[in-house]
């Protein structure tokens, strides 16, 4: 569980290649871009600038989640398969793109630093009903005893009894409403950020011409920047 020196933090929603945005939203945080900033991942594909994205976030230090782009492309990489990555909808045709247009960055150093991602962060910050803070890319708050990447990584909120929409896809923990925890995460969008005493998803859909979304952290305060590219 990481300490830390600031007052505040901020988690951000899936970037998805939106650096125009992204760029927009740190300048109105309190501290800017020297602020505690954490990304909960899939920084790429779809939007046209993932390549600036990542090399912004990886040479700023700034916290991050491996999200499931980033774990579908350093795969396509590996096996040298990219049928998954660049089929119809995941974006990794921008992405790819991108790096041919950034041609100053290293691709392969990119794709080591994504694959040295962590798949949780927590930290030791204690929210008025006395939670830390467990940082994820997919909702992960039925999952932090086990901490099962792949769960972590994948699951939507939107496919939970919680949500009332159908069974979990995966095995809930029993009692995670219970946990001394505060779950932010990303992976699937809103049209608004959805806080409860429990948990936060903090995307907005900002590739798909929504907005981009930080949460500030003790205090649940929220910025918010429509797409700007």
């Amino acid at each position: 569980m990481k300490m830390f020196e600031h007052k505040q933090v901020y988690i951000i929603g899936d970037v998805h290649g939106c650096y125009t945005t992204l760029m927009q939203l740190i300048e109105q945080l309190p501290n800017k871009e020297k602020s505690h900033l954490i990304f909960v991942g899939d920084l790429i594909d779809r939007g046209k600038d993932s390549a600036r994205v990542v090399e912004y976030v990886k040479n700023g230090g700034y916290d991050c989640i491996k999200g499931n782009h980033e774990a579908v492309m350093v795969e396509a990489y590996e096996t040298k398969n990219m049928c998954d990555w660049l089929s119809y909808g995941n974006g990794g045709d921008q992405t790819k793109l991108s790096y041919i247009n950034l041609s100053n960055v290293d691709l392969q150093e990119h794709l080591t630093w994504m694959k040295s991602l962590p798949d949780y962060l927590e930290y030791n910050i204690k929210d008025e009903n006395n939670k830390t803070l467990f940082v994820t890319h997919g909702f992960g708050l039925p999952f932090y005893q086990s901490k099962n990447p792949m769960y972590l990584r994948n699951n939507r909120i939107s496919k939970s009894i919680l949500y009332g929409v159908q069974k979990p896809l995966y095995p809930y923990e029993k009692n995670y409403l219970h946990y001394p925890i505060f779950n932010v995460f990303g992976h699937e969008h809103f049209n608004e950020p959805w806080i409860t005493n429990h948990f936060c998803g903090i995307v907005t859909g900002c590739v798909y011409g929504g907005a981009l979304s930080a949460l500030e952290y003790p205090s649940k305060r929220v910025f918010t920047q429509k797409y700007v590219g």
